[in-house]
């Protein structure tokens, strides 16, 4: 666990760097407005694959730290049930927000830690997380359609 933090800390700080740095600017600009980008002379493919290389890397990183964690890996263990947290977590935490990610990701991880102690018998705690998740899910989409800290706004 304490591997997956100091790593999960390092990879915030390597992402930091990357968005606040000229080649984060660029990267922007293709996001926003492709035409824009490529009318300014900026290669837009050639940053689209540098992009899609980056998050190829950390997405690497992540199920390299997942399959050390589980200690095998096998596709019938990733099921729809678990992609609704991580979904749940880019909601929350808004597009194009690298804070608002981590902070969505702390409250996601957190959230269930109290019901343990609520009382619930344990055949009922699975189902309740996913109607809290449903909820935050809705008040989010109802009250912070961008998310917490979005700077994308949706059409």
């Amino acid at each position: 666990m304490i591997l997956t933090v100091v790593i999960a800390v390092i990879t915030y700080f390597v992402m930091k760097r990357i968005t606040d740095s000229q080649f984060g600017k660029v990267l922007e600009a293709v996001r926003d407005d492709e035409l824009m980008a490529k009318t300014l002379g900026k290669n837009a493919e050639k940053m689209k694959m540098y992009s899609l290389g980056i998050s190829a890397f950390f997405a690497g990183v992540a199920g390299s730290l997942y399959a050390s964690y589980i200690t095998f890996i096998d596709p019938s263990s990733f099921t729809f049930l678990q992609i609704i947290p991580l979904l749940l977590i880019v909601v929350i935490g808004g597009l194009a927000s690298l804070r608002g990610t981590a902070i969505a990701t702390i409250i996601i991880i957190l959230l269930p830690e109290p019901m343990r102690f609520i009382g619930f018998p344990s055949s009922m705690i699975g189902p309740m997380r996913q109607i809290i998740y449903a909820l935050i899910l809705l008040i989010i989409l109802i009250y912070l359609p961008k998310g917490l800290m979005g700077k994308i706004k949706l059409k």
